[in-house]
């Protein structure tokens, strides 16, 4: 049987992101500014401004 690594194991999650072991698949939970599967995308706050 394959040895299992948690996903905070295999670092999948990005720039401080805390990972949440599913079983199966994983969720990161994004730290304030950063979105994407694995907290890899910085949001740009000016770019979403409603100008």
């Amino acid at each position: 049987r394959p040895e299992t690594r948690s996903c905070v194991q295999k670092n999948l999650c990005k720039n401080g992101a805390t990972c949440v072991d599913l079983g199966n698949s994983f969720n990161c939970i994004c730290r304030p500014g950063f979105d994407g599967q694995y907290c890899e995308n910085e949001i740009n706050e000016c770019n979403s401004m409603p100008w």
